[in-house]
């Protein structure tokens, strides 16, 4: 009995050991996805960032099927628990220009305020004509099972 205890504790140690490992992997192909976004914008010269594109990459690589989604979802996780931990650096960076801040309210409050209605109108649209599109697809496959249908007809 007491073999069997241990032979379970190690299973969990390892099960654990290998949770740790594929996070680890997880985050080391996160770092690496964005250096090569990073690496591929300076390589073109384009003012995108380098992590945007890593994150398309990561995005395409899942979709794709080249990453598996298990692969990273530990690491996303974490990530995504403790986001607010990742604006620190921000809200010290905007502490640090609060007089350019004061002067230039009027164009980074209309900037953001234009590109939430560009956003807005955009996801809008998109969503209208899906919803368009559903329509039409629900009524094209009533059609089809009408006009499969037998029609009945009366006897006299």
């Amino acid at each position: 009995m007491l073999a069997l205890l241990l032979w379970l504790r190690r299973i969990v140690a390892l099960r654990s050991a290998l949770r740790t490992a594929l996070a680890l992997l997880g985050f080391a192909l996160l770092v690496v996805l964005q250096w090569l976004g990073g690496w591929l914008m300076a390589r073109a010269h384009a003012p995108i960032p380098g992590s945007v594109v890593g994150m398309v990459l990561l995005a395409a690589g899942i979709q794709f099927r080249v990453i598996p989604r298990r692969l990273v979802r530990a690491s996303a996780e974490l990530l995504v628990r403790h986001l607010t931990l990742l604006y620190v650096p921000a809200g010290v960076g905007v502490l640090l220009y609060v007089a350019l801040l004061q002067r230039e309210w009027l164009p980074i409050v209309g900037g953001a305020i234009a590109s939430l209605v560009t956003v807005l109108a955009i996801v809008g649209v998109i969503a209208d004509r899906a919803e368009r599109r559903a329509h039409h697809d629900r009524v094209d496959d009533a059609d089809r099972e009408s006009i499969a249908a037998p029609v009945p007809t009366e006897t006299p």
